[in-house]
């Protein structure tokens, strides 16, 4: 399905072409009728299940078959409850995450020999209609501009919605830099420690997400940036409170005690001072959750004359548990998903088929005390080069830190992954498990 938006600019360069006529803004006000995921723009008018019964027989049903159910054109119902299987049924009612989605389209493109036709009490009552064969709606219910959002589509949780769409995240920069001067990747020049921490926003509510993502070592500009819109979004999506920076002057005591998952998203180099770390440490230790995503966990020990996160012993040795080594070029390879049961991996296939920069680590911590690893990479499906691990190389993990809980994952080289469903399922899990574990201490496992 495509929604377009019609252009006023667009179609007065239409003319630059010598070829039709511009379209008058009230043929304009024709197509500009899109309805957002919350509803807005949906017109006035009511429909009941009964109504748009008749109009389902009417106009539809020689089409789509007696209750949505198919042929000659596509099935409409069913398949609720279908999708994780081996043969799932993608129809509107059982894979669309949105009741108003369904609605649009109707609006737009039904029925198929007189598109734009329906009225909208006709639109809201075939809605109806579809929604109430699978017991999605009442029998007798009435869909209108408030109702209609209201409704829970059956698959609404097996996406991760952009709506609203956050604003471009506001990241709070210590001096305003991110010491690459025009280049988009590179060593981070002339690093500096923060000393005063950011101002967080009055209306930030407690036992939210600190994403924190300075870099005084490596930094790829693309890849932060997609990530920490990524994550904007799956916070956003959940409501659940965040705050991105890059000022190493918000690990402090105060500050910390907001927030009941910090992650390190990217970051690199030495970004704290020796009171910074004290408190962060201190906090992880009381009972607060840690998601280190890729160059979190990337520093090696020599780092090319740049300070290097490897420098901090109880982040690389006790909060990561590995110390990176080196890593591949970007190829394709096999990942196995060991641990199917953990929450972090939740709807993620057993074997995950994606490109990366793999990397290698100075030994899998699975030999490590109450390390759980959940991920792997198959070094028989792409060639590590100096980049191996043998037979045991971990992607993904987490562990205990005294009271706390922290898991890392290698994955993230670039910004286009943080476009992968994938991708954003995992780091969606790993957000939620963080969050969910914050707090209740960690005993022995």
């Amino acid at each position: 399905m495509f929604i377009c938006r019609v252009s006023i600019t667009m179609i007065a360069a239409a003319s630059c072409f010598a070829q039709g006529r511009p379209l008058t803004p009230e043929e304009v006000r024709a197509f500009d009728m899109t309805i957002a995921p919350d509803g807005s723009g949906l017109p006035a008018g009511s429909g009941s299940v009964s109504a748009g019964l008749l109009v389902y027989t009417n106009k539809c049903q020689g089409c789509h078959g007696a209750g949505g159910a198919g042929k000659p054109q596509d099935r409409l119902t069913g398949g609720i409850g279908t999708l994780s299987s081996d043969k799932p049924m993608k129809t509107p009612v059982s894979f669309w995450p949105r009741a108003t989605t369904l609605f649009d389209y109707i609006r737009r493109a039904m029925p198929i020999q007189a598109p734009g036709s329906l009225n909208n009490e006709e639109v809201y009552a075939l809605t109806a209609y579809l929604l109430s064969v699978d017991g999605v709606v009442a029998k007798d219910a009435v869909l209108d501009a408030k109702t209609l959002p209201a409704v829970k589509m059956p698959n609404r949780d097996g996406f991760v919605s952009y709506w609203p769409v956050p604003a471009r995240p506001q990241v709070a920069r210590a001096a305003g830099r991110n010491g690459l001067g025009s280049a988009s990747s590179g060593f981070v020049q002339n690093a500096t420690y923060d000393k005063e921490p950011p101002s967080l926003p009055a209306d930030l509510k407690p036992g939210g997400i600190l994403i924190f993502c300075k870099t005084s070592g490596y930094r790829d500009e693309p890849a932060i940036e997609a990530s920490n819109g990524a994550l904007a979004a799956i916070a956003a999506e959940h409501n659940w409170p965040f705050f991105i920076t890059e000022n190493g002057a918000v690990m402090n005591p105060d500050q910390l005690a907001k927030f009941k998952l910090v992650i390190w998203n990217n970051a690199s180099g030495d970004p704290l001072t020796a009171e910074q770390r004290a408190a962060f440490k201190t906090w992880v230790e009381n009972g607060g959750s840690f998601l280190g995503i890729h160059g979190a966990g990337g520093d090696p020990v020599e780092n090319h004359g740049h300070t290097s996160l490897a420098d901090w012993k109880w982040y690389v040795d006790t909060l990561i548990g590995a110390q990176f080594i080196v890593h591949s070029g970007i190829v394709p390879a096999d990942i196995h998903v060991e641990d199917r049961s953990s929450p972090i991996m939740k709807g993620l296939p057993p074997v995950w088929h994606r490109s990366e920069e793999w990397y290698a680590f100075d030994a899998s911590p699975r030999t490590k005390p109450g390390f759980h690893i959940l991920a792997t990479v198959d070094e028989s499906t792409y060639s590590p080069g100096r980049a191996t691990m043998k037979d045991d190389h971990p992607l993904v993990w987490w562990h205990c830190v005294d009271k706390g809980h922290a898991v890392y994952s290698a994955l993230g080289h670039a910004g286009s992954m943080y476009a992968e469903p994938l991708m954003i399922k995992l780091l969606d899990n790993a957000m939620a498990w963080g969050l969910a574990e914050s707090g209740k201490g960690c005993p022995a496992r």
